[in-house]
């Protein structure tokens, strides 16, 4: 079993919604998700800066909203630019 997952929503409620459903999953079969190694990244035309008003939350701990996190390894941005991957590539092999 794996425990990296990604979700994703067009809405501050909806991703809400999905760590409860996160969360109650977890409390069922007695586990306890790190939010200290969670992220938000938005991505949205309209939001260049991070929104202090906004408040993602898994269980009663609130998860960090940010502009970049690695995730299994790859760099993931908010405009899911592959740049720094490549160059990271690039850098390896030469």
């Amino acid at each position: 079993m794996g425990d990296d997952m990604v979700l994703l929503s067009y809405s501050v409620q909806g991703l809400n919604s999905l760590l409860a459903i996160c969360d109650r999953y977890a409390n069922k079969w007695r586990y306890i998700y790190n939010s200290s190694k969670c992220a938000v990244i938005v991505m949205n035309g309209h939001q260049h800066n991070i929104n202090e008003n906004r408040q993602f939350q898994l269980g009663g701990n609130v998860i960090a909203e940010t502009t970049d996190y690695v995730h299994l390894g790859l760099k993931c941005d908010k405009n899911l630019s592959t740049k720094r991957n490549v160059d990271d590539a690039c850098t390896t092999l030469y």
